[in-house]
């Protein structure tokens, strides 16, 4: 059981010490399965902060997407954009904190997601081929899932946290302008529309699939 256990926690990030001291108070299996469940713990805690500072931008990112789309979710042509309203929201509190703060506020929460993503594939695979051999093949695809949800994650919030850091040559300078300020917005439209509600399914998905990784653990622990 130990053997399956450290794969579950090296694949999502953790790492097989974060339960060393559940076995000296519980030995065997159940101080085993205690320590996955509080390695679980702290990282769907990051999960949740992930969705929960995305969502906290859902609404300007809602505004943003009324001023540069018609109701039938065509682009506007950019002459019918005016700039003054896609100020007025990267320029308001909540958008002009996130432009400085976000990325370092989630950074201790994507840690384990980045940890993960520095195993290589192989190994990946080796690990869920020794879950497999458990006869726990749904627990495999669960935890498969998970590992992907975490790749495309982190790929997802650099390239939002790298928009955000552009945004800051465009805020605080006075008027904007169709030729830079509203081009650059429209350049990030997929970026703005699409992938940042992309994040917040990411963070669904995975919670979700972090339940069965939870019932699995309960139940080790009730054997």
């Amino acid at each position: 059981m130990i053997d399956m256990i450290a794969n579950i926690a090296t694949i999502l990030g953790f790492s097989v010490q974060v339960y060393e001291s559940f076995k000296t108070k519980h030995p065997g299996p159940l101080g085993e399965s205690i320590g996955l469940f509080v390695g679980l713990t702290d990282t769907v805690q990051c999960w949740k902060q992930i969705h929960h500072d995305y969502q906290s931008l859902s609404y300007e990112i809602d505004n943003v997407r009324m001023r540069i789309n018609r109701s039938d979710n065509t682009q506007r042509p950019p002459g019918e954009i005016l700039p003054k309203d896609l100020r007025d929201i990267f320029e308001g509190a909540r958008f002009s904190t996130a432009i400085y703060q976000f990325q370092s506020s989630l950074d201790p929460s994507l840690f384990p997601l980045r940890q993960a993503a520095l195993i290589s594939k192989e190994k990946q695979d080796e690990a869920l081929r020794k879950i497999q051999n458990h006869g726990l093949r749904d627990l495999s695809i669960t935890v498969h899932e998970i590992v992907i949800l975490q790749r495309d994650t982190v790929a997802l919030h650099d390239e939002f946290c790298g928009f955000l850091g552009e945004m800051r040559s465009h805020i605080g300078k006075g008027e904007w302008q169709h030729s830079s300020d509203v081009e650059f917005i429209l350049n990030h439209r997929m970026l703005l529309l699409t992938k940042f509600n992309m994040i917040i399914i990411n963070a669904d998905k995975a919670l979700l699939n972090f339940l069965d990784i939870f019932r699995f653990t309960a139940n080790q622990i009730r054997s």
